[in-house]
């Protein structure tokens, strides 16, 4: 698994490392393989952790569904 997908797969089931992931994206990102370009700063500035505890939930239950 790339440290991309990592990264997401763990920010969806990690509420902590989410909030990480939002407040602190640079280190965060760096703490795990990653170094953050400009885009992805930018990106993850836009990001708030209840928006993908949202998205986390919303794929449980898609996949609870199946």
């Amino acid at each position: 698994m790339s440290n991309f997908h990592h990264i997401v797969t763990r920010a969806l089931a990690d509420a902590d490392f989410c909030e990480q992931l939002v407040t602190s994206p640079a280190q965060t990102l760096r703490a795990n393989g990653v170094e953050p370009t400009p885009e992805m700063l930018k990106a993850l500035s836009s990001v708030d952790a209840n928006t993908v505890r949202r998205l986390a939930a919303a794929f449980g239950k898609s996949q609870a569904a199946t």
